[in-house]
């Protein structure tokens, strides 16, 4: 991907959801799904990207 695209030099996260009626009346699956995708996604993907750009650091170090 990275041939296709370039190296990440930003990350936006725009997604995220919200029930209109209140926390009270979600279930428990709407909960963790809207945990899963507000709270964890941007989490691991942020995550990913640190790995990714310390490895790179560490080529580059070695290139010097």
């Amino acid at each position: 991907m990275r041939k296709e695209v370039g190296d990440i030099s930003l990350l936006v996260n725009n997604a995220g959801t919200a029930k209109l009626d209140g926390v009270m009346s979600q279930s428990d699956d709407t909960t963790k799904k809207t945990l899963d995708l507000n709270t964890f996604a941007p989490i691991l993907v942020s995550s990913l990207i640190i790995k990714v750009t310390k490895l790179d650091i560490k080529r580059q170090k070695k290139l010097l």
